[in-house]
């Protein structure tokens, strides 16, 4: 689940979720309730990093409360991550059954990411 910690301007951390939608690929910053769509997921991911660091220096710049670091988001999106939460831990079990079955069948319509900040950098893992 989403972590309860507050993020400063200073230090932090942006959870991100991807996940395939229709046609496109929907990415979210949970932390600043960020949302972008792309039908390639590697420019996607770029986009929403972009995005969020953009959106950090702007705080920073503006000397903007820390509420906006600390967003909440939206139901839709929370009950997304709780699927993909749930998701993966299906598939980790499965993984540590040794199933032959799911060892081949690894997902790739869903990422969950928790990068940190520090200074100026942000970056995909």
């Amino acid at each position: 689940m989403l972590k309860t910690y507050l993020n400063t301007k200073d230090k932090g951390f942006f959870t991100y979720i991807m996940y395939k939608e229709d046609e496109d690929y929907v990415a979210v910053c949970l932390n600043l309730n960020l949302v972008e769509y792309d039908s390639d997921p590697k420019k996607l991911k770029q986009s929403i990093e972009e995005a969020s660091l953009s959106y950090l220096k702007t705080v920073r710049k503006k000397k903007l409360s820390e509420d906006y670091l600390n967003q909440i988001p939206e139901k839709r999106f929370l009950d997304k991550l709780k699927e993909i939460e749930y998701a993966s831990e299906l598939i980790n079990r499965s993984f540590n059954k040794k199933n032959p079955i799911a060892k081949n069948k690894k997902p790739s319509y869903f990422t969950l990411i928790n990068l940190p900040y520090e200074g100026q950098r942000i970056a995909f893992q």
